[in-house]
């Protein structure tokens, strides 16, 4: 049996969620959010051959600092030319059924790390409007093209190489635009 690592990540946070990514473990690197990184939490980190034990210290609705160790499997799945890739194993169970969905990225909000769907968190493309996602996926066309976000500029001319095919489709789906 291999030798245990140990390593210890830093924990930011901009938002009220930490989340624990098995390409960041597997870096034995820290996990950041976007925003401000402030430190506002460490987690004792010690990887086994089938699983990863954290160790952390957390606080539950302002009530007194707990001491939590938990376990978490990890399975590594064949990929398609070669290699492995790791997968959690949610420890989390909904309505008394476990879980044990393989998931590449857990959730802290809480007491324990667990997925998406044992927390219920949604996408927040999924809480945008119709005019929203729209705008969002303009956007993304224009800045792919190297223009500027926003309808106030003009759409971006064709990239050299690209296929004007490929341009038209992704002019046509932006729509018309005027500038300001």
């Amino acid at each position: 049996m291999p030798r245990p690592r140990a390593c210890r990540p830093n924990i930011c946070a901009g938002s009220a969620s930490v989340s624990l990514v098995t390409s960041v473990l597997r870096r034995c690197g820290s996990p950041t959010s976007t925003g401000p990184a402030k430190q506002v939490a460490s987690i004792g980190l010690r990887a086994e051959s089938d699983r990863v034990v954290l160790s952390y210290r957390c606080r539950v609705g302002g009530g007194e600092w707990q001491e939590v160790q938990e376990g978490v499997p990890i399975v590594r799945i064949a990929c398609r030319f070669g290699g492995r890739r790791p997968y959690f194993i949610c420890p989390g169970a909904v309505n008394g059924i476990a879980c044990a969905r393989r998931v590449v990225k857990l959730y802290g909000p809480v007491r324990y790390f667990l997925c998406r769907r044992c927390y219920r968190l949604a996408h927040a493309s999924q809480s945008e409007s119709a005019w929203h996602r729209a705008l969002r996926r303009e956007n993304k066309i224009r800045m792919r093209l190297g223009g500027e976000p926003g309808r106030a500029s003009s759409f971006p001319d064709r990239p050299k190489g690209m296929w004007r095919r490929t341009y038209a489709r992704l002019h046509d789906t932006v729509g018309p635009t005027k500038p300001c």
